[in-house]
Order: C-alpha cells, then structure tokens, then sequence
C-alpha cells in the first residue's frame, strides 16, 4: 500500500480516492514534491481542475471550524510538482455590542 494512502476515518478531512483518501497534513505536502499529475489526480484527485493548467487548488473541508478555509495550491512545471502553498482563511471574530 503506498504510504501517502490512508483509508478514510471519521478523524480524516480527506478527498477520497478509490476507497482511499489522502490525509491534509503538513508531512504530507512535502511529499507531493516532484509528483505528476497523473499521481496527484490518483492520490488526491482532479477536483475540477484543468489537466492543462500549472497551479492546482484544492480545498480542505474540516468539519471543525465552519468559517475557516484551508486551500492547498500545488504548482507545475514540467508536468510535475515544483512547489506548493498551504494557505488558510479565517472569518474575523466580530463581537456584537
């Protein structure tokens, strides 16, 4: 089984894939690094992104915090993983007077 596999658990936020899903955690970007596109969309799946294009985004859905977003941007260069950018967005904490 390939380690960046994990089966799919109600602790996991994953995309899945085959019965599989790849787990959204700060070890694994790392891991992504020199993978073809081929393997991302077998590890983490297209999610509507366009084969031809260079930056891939995919969203993390944790069921955690409902106004926080978590987007993880991978970049191409010659059909392989360059780079990637693991960015989250908080909804501002407003207090009502």
């Amino acid at each position: 089984m390939n380690k960046y596999l994990i089966k799919n658990t109600d602790k996991t936020t994953d995309y899945k894939t085959k019965d599989t899903a790849f787990a959204f955690t700060n070890s694994n970007f790392s891991n992504l690094i020199g993978k073809t596109k081929e393997e991302i969309m077998f590890l983490v799946g297209d999610q509507f992104n366009d084969i031809h294009s260079d930056i891939w985004m995919y969203r993390n859905h944790g069921k955690k915090r409902i106004f926080e977003k978590k987007y993880l941007y991978l970049k191409f260069y010659n059909n392989k993983v360059k780079n990637f950018e693991y960015r989250v967005f908080s909804h501002p904490s407003s207090s009502f007077v």
